[in-house]
Parts: structure tokens; C-alpha cells; sequence
């Protein structure tokens, strides 16, 4: 565990780094578009790149938050007064590339002026003085003011010399000549190694974000992308997930794009249950004569070209192999739903020069975290939205796949132009238009049937005692006449998915569908992320009084009152969208009163009349609703945060 700890905070600055990456003009490869296929070269030529400066300043600057200084005024303009010089620096050559692939020299723990960064004048004069041999580096050094000794003082400090007015020291009391010395980190630029056989050395390519909103082919982009990876020679990948869901459909992806069980292991935890374990993925898994899932032993397990798990179950290979890793490309699919310590596990047996690629939608849902202080303290930001944010959806190192490909445009378009701002292009198939002939269609104002329909209805709602759940049973008959209109029309149980947020009201519809002989697929927002189905129908459940509102505003939305939740589930349909509930209620909170705006503007709802809700949106994500004759009351929505 500490290895693996250590692994990780070596990593940290280089993950976080907003370094930018310079694209290199590709063409268009068979069976993708040009965003797919600029993503891929991207990632095939990572890993042959020169070296790059590292850590400039946004960098230094949050290395210099991790290790908690703050650096004085007069202190930045000394080092900028006296520049930078350029010194030598030898180490081991693991040490060496962890100093690359961070861009971080550490200070020591002792020495002759304390526990500094010691540096020689030239690479001559580091061979009659370092203590670990084999790499000799380059580096830049802001020297600033220095102060000069001749005699060993064990207690100089970088606060200290501060105090004093310096920020470095010249040692001329050792025989092999003057010694550099200084006691910060943000002091110094690592450039390169300067000696022949060290020249296989280089600092590890800078992550890539592969950012794919619905239907945009996001996990086909990932499949060529190791595809492409495999054919450069000797390479191993991970590829992981936060679920078993999504590591097994990567796994099934590879087997349809040719990867054999010679090359490719579907790494199980050993307590999983191979009866969850699609039959097409186990033949890549390894089995004990019991019938159980075993981890192969490391010789074993590096035998394999692709290596594909959950995140967490990736640990099993940093306990079983030595740190850092062997694998020399780390593919990270559905990252902005792993916890952002999840991601790292895997993170941990990447080797050094390795490349990173976190790929998801941060729009969609993210880590499932249930403690108010996890939460007030940001473990639900995944990793890949904590980047991103930092990066920015425009910066050079996220790739954004803007073309989509699953669903009717009048489908799309109530999350293209709520969530994604109107970047998604519209390219449906055929298939996505073939619910137009179904009677139950809604007619916009041009007289054109449209796939898409809003049902307004204010049934109760109710609970169990004791249980948190919900349930709507006037909405579940509603559901149930929808799925009537269905059979009638020749739909088939496994195109059809019913979506709801909440496990009672799931059960209920279970039920539902098992009385009509309609074996459709029922659950929640979560189990559907991921996949689609021709055919979406959701039940929102909550319900209120005009009364009771905005008194309740927060305990009336529930689970609905999240962007990303309600993204994922209206962009699971294909062909048709039907949406059961409290319209007027739904309408009070900012997201869901610009879906429904659209939806009653082209003359998508139906049902009882209701009356449109205005929401306040404050710049600092407080919803506020309003109501006449009623007090204003904020409602904190910490998940808007980026929106």
C-alpha cells in the first residue's frame, strides 16, 4: 500500500499538469471521422515524443500548493532578477525518471548544508560527487540571491535563508569542487538526461482526455485506439473501468475487433460470481478447477498483451508485481464515474514513460458517494472532472468527439442544447426514425409526427414506512397505458428500457410489466448509464402541492434534481422518449425547466394543463425558486458546480 501511495503523489503533478500538447496533422482512418482518428494517431504517437519542458508556471504553481509554501513577492523577483543558470544534477535511474516524469527534484534528508537539492557546475564534476550513479541531468536552476560558505552547516533551511534575504547557497569547502545547493523544488527545471546511456529516458507523455457525450462512439474510439497501440510492438495495456459492466463490454468489443484469449486476459475479482460474467468474455478469463476466478501469477499475467479489469481489481497486479508497473499504456474507459482514488489504482502499474488516457463524458453520472463529508470534502468529483476542469473542455489534450450517432435529432436535442451547449452534431440513422409511423407520436406545430412525449400528471406520491424509496402508482398506470400503445404497435420487451430514480417505484414497474407479459429492462439512472434502447420510458415519481412548494423544494426533486442524472437518462433512447411526471414540478429546477421549455415549444406535452415554473439561477450554482405569495429558500446544487 505505501509503494503504491508513493507511486501515486510522484504521479501527481505531471496528471494534473496543463501542458500543451502540440497536434500533429493526421488523416482520416477507416471506419472513424476525423475527431476519432485525430485521437488515435494522438495516442499512437505519444509515447515517441521529444522532450518537453516541464512544469511551467501554472505548474509550480500548484506543486507549490501540494507542499503547502507560499512563496514571497520579494523572493519571486530575486529569482527573476538573477534568471537561471544552467547546472547538473546525477542520480540513479529510477530516480531519474520519476524526476522526469514529474518534473519534481525532492530536497534530501541530510547533507553537508542540510536537506537540499545539490547540484555540480558541470557533468564532469558530478562523477567525484554523487551518491547514486547512472544518470546525469540537465537542469535549470534559479539560483537568485546567493549566499556563500566554506565551512559544513547542518541546519540551513529554506526558511532560513528566506529570513536572511538568500535563496541559494555556494558550498567551495569540498575538495572536488564548489557545490550549488538550493531548498525548493520550484527552483529548479529538470530538462534532460546529458549522458549516452541514459538516452532511453524521457519524461512520460502528458494524459489524454477523451471526452465523449452520448452516442459519439466513445468506447469504439477507445477499441482502435489499443488496436493501433498493439501494432507499435512491445507494448502492454490496461484497460479499466470502474465497473464490471464496462470492463466487460471493452472486453467484448476486443474479442469482436480480433483480440484472442492469447493476448488478452479479462482480469476478474476472484469472489465475482461467473454466472454475472457475459459467456463471449469468460473464455479470456482464467478459472480454477473449482470453477472460480484466480489471479495468474506475474510471469503469467506479463505474458499477455492486454490486460482488461475494474479499477479496483488492478490492485491484485501492484501486489503481485514490482512498482512502478510494466504496462506501458493505461486506458481508463467511463473515468468520470470512478472515485478519483479508484482511478488511481491502476495509475500505480503504469511504467515510467507511460501513457495515460482517461475517457468518458463528465456531463453523465459521476462517483456514487454517499457520506456528507466525503462529499464536502470533493471525493464525488472524479478524477477525469477534476482535470478537466483544470485543463478546460477547450485545452490541446482533450480530444472531443462532437458527432452523434444514436438517437432521433429531436431526441438529441434535449440534452445538445441543455448540457452540451449545441456542440453535438446530429448524424441518426436510419433506424432512429422508425417509431415515426407509430400513432402514438406527438404532432410539433409543423404538422410533423415527432418521436418525443412529455406527460403531465400530479398522482400522489407515497412511501413504506421506514424506507427512504418513493413510489407513484398513478404514474406506473400511465407507464402501463404507454406500453399497451407499444404491444399493439409490434414493439418487442428488449427494446423497450424504463427508467426511474428510485428503487420502490422500480420494483412497482417490475410488477407492472410481469402482469402485462412485458418483460421489459426496469432500474434506475445508474444501471442504464452506458448502454441505449430503441425505446425509453421514465418515471420521475416525485410529486408535491402548489401548497408545499418552495418550502420542499429540495426533498420534492429528489434524485431528479441532477443534470447529469437526467442527461443519462433521456440520451439512452434511440428512437422514442416518453417522459411520465410532475412537469410543473420538474419545471422549478433550472436544467429541467429549459428541457421542458423546449419540449412544450415544439409541442411535445400532453396530458393535464400545467403552469411553466421560472427558477432564478445565481451565478454560484443556488437555485432559487419563486413562487407568489411564497419566500424565496436556496437550494444548494453542488453537482452543477461545472455545468
Amino acid at each position: 500500500m505505501h509503494r503504491a501511495l508513493d507511486e501515486v503523489q510522484h504521479r501527481i503533478p505531471q496528471i494534473y499538469s496543463t501542458q500543451p500538447l502540440v497536434r500533429a496533422s493526421s488523416g482520416q482512418l477507416p471506419g472513424l471521422n476525423q475527431a476519432q482518428s485525430d485521437f488515435v494517431s494522438e495516442v499512437v504517437r505519444a509515447r515517441g515524443g521529444a522532450v518537453v519542458p516541464i512544469l511551467p508556471d501554472p505548474e509550480r504553481q500548484l506543486a507549490e500548493q501540494l507542499s503547502r509554501r507560499v512563496t514571497s513577492e520579494s523572493r519571486t523577483a530575486r529569482l527573476r532578477k538573477f534568471g537561471a543558470t544552467t547546472l547538473y544534477h546525477q542520480t540513479d535511474p529510477e530516480s531519474a525518471q520519476m524526476i522526469l516524469d514529474t518534473g519534481r527534484m525532492f530536497r534530501g534528508t541530510s547533507g553537508a548544508l542540510g536537506g537540499g537539492i545539490y547540484f555540480a557546475g558541470s557533468p564532469e564534476d558530478t562523477e567525484r560527487k554523487a551518491h547514486h550513479r547512472g544518470v546525469i541531468l540537465e537542469c535549470r536552476v534559479y539560483l537568485g540571491k546567493i549566499k556563500r560558505l566554506s565551512a559544513c552547516d547542518g541546519t540551513v533551511t529554506f526558511s532560513l535563508l528566506d529570513h536572511e534575504g538568500f535563496d541559494s547557497v555556494l558550498f567551495t569547502g569540498f575538495p572536488s569542487g564548489p557545490e550549488y545547493v538550493v531548498y525548493n523544488f520550484d527552483q529548479v527545471e529538470p530538462v534532460g538526461p546529458v549522458n549516452p546511456q541514459a538516452a532511453e529516458l524521457r519524461p512520460s507523455p502528458f494524459p489524454l482526455i477523451l471526452w465523449g457525450p452520448p452516442g459519439t462512439g466513445k468506447t469504439t474510439t477507445l477499441v482502435a485506439a489499443i488496436r493501433q497501440v498493439l501494432s507499435l510492438g512491445d507494448v502492454h495495456v490496461l484497460a479499466a473501468a470502474p465497473s464490471n459492466a464496462a470492463a466487460d463490454l471493452i472486453c467484448e468489443r476486443l474479442r469482436v475487433a480480433g483480440v484472442g484469449p492469447a493476448e488478452m486476459l479479462r482480469l476478474n475479482a476472484v469472489m465475482r460470481n461467473p454466472g454475472d460474467v457475459p459467456t463471449t468474455v469468460l473464455p479470456y478469463s482464467k478459472r480454477s478447477l473449482a470453477g472460480d476466478f484466480e489471479i495468474p501469477p506475474l510471469d503469467s499475467l506479463m505474458k499477455f498483451k492486454i490486460i482488461v479489469s475494474t479499477c479496483s481489481t488492478s490492485g491484485y497486479l501492484a501486489s503481485r508485481g514490482p512498482l512502478p508497473g510494466w504496462f506501458t499504456h493505461l486506458f481508463i474507459d467511463e473515468a468520470a464515474q470512478a472515485l478519483e482514488p479508484e482511478a488511481f489504482i491502476p495509475v500505480t502499474v503504469l511504467e515510467p514513460g507511460g501513457l495515460l488516457v482517461l475517457a468518458g463524458d463528465h456531463h453523465q453520472l459521476g462517483p456514487v458517494v454517499r457520506s456528507p463529508v466525503a462529499v464536502k470534502y470533493g471525493l464525488d468529483v472524479s478524477l477525469m472532472e477534476r482535470v478537466v476542469q483544470r485543463l478546460t473542455p477547450v485545452h490541446s489534450r482533450v480530444f472531443t468527439l462532437t458527432t452523434t450517432y444514436r438517437a432521433h435529432p429531436s431526441i438529441a436535442k434535449l440534452y445538445n442544447e441543455t448540457v452540451y451547449g449545441g456542440i453535438l452534431q446530429c448524424a441518426s440513422p436510419s433506424t432512429s426514425y422508425d417509431m415515426l409511423s407509430w400513432p402514438g407520436c406527438s404532432v410539433d406545430l409543423d404538422g410533423n409526427r415527432q418521436p418525443v412525449i412529455f406527460h403531465h400528471i400530479e398522482s400522489q406520491e407515497s412511501r413504506t414506512k421506514g424506507s427512504p424509496s418513493w413510489v407513484n402508482q398513478g404514474e406506473v398506470l400511465q407507464v402501463r397505458a404507454y406500453l399497451r400503445q407499444l404491444v399493439a404497435f409490434g414493439i418487442s420487451p428488449q427494446d423497450v428500457g424504463i427508467i426511474s430514480p428510485y428503487q420502490l417505484q422500480c420494483k412497482r414497474l417490475r410488477i407492472m410489466c410481469g402482469g402485462e407479459e412485458f418483460p421489459a429492462q426496469v432500474g434506475t439512472t445508474e444501471l442504464f448509464q452506458g448502454q441505449e434502447k430503441r425505446i425509453i420510458l421514465i418515471s420521475t415519481v416525485r410529486s408535491r402541492c402548489l401548497s408545499e412548494v418552495p418550502q420542499d423544494l429540495r426533498f420534492a426533486l429528489g434524485f431528479v434534481g441532477s443534470y447529469k442524472r437526467s442527461n443519462v437518462a433521456m440520451s439512452r433512447a434511440r428512437s422514442a422518449l416518453i417522459l411520465v411526471g410532475n412537469l410543473r414540478l420538474l419545471s422549478m429546477d433550472a436544467h429541467w425547466n429549459a428541457v421542458i421549455r423546449i419540449a412544450k415549444r415544439r409541442g411535445y406535452c400532453c396530458g393535464a394543463d400545467f403552469v411553466l415554473q421560472q427558477p432564478r439561477v445565481v451565478d454560484d450554482g443556488v437555485h432559487v425558486a419563486q413562487q407568489a405569495g411564497a419566500n424565496e429558500e436556496a437550494v444548494g446544487r453542488p453537482w452543477r458546480d461545472f455545468e
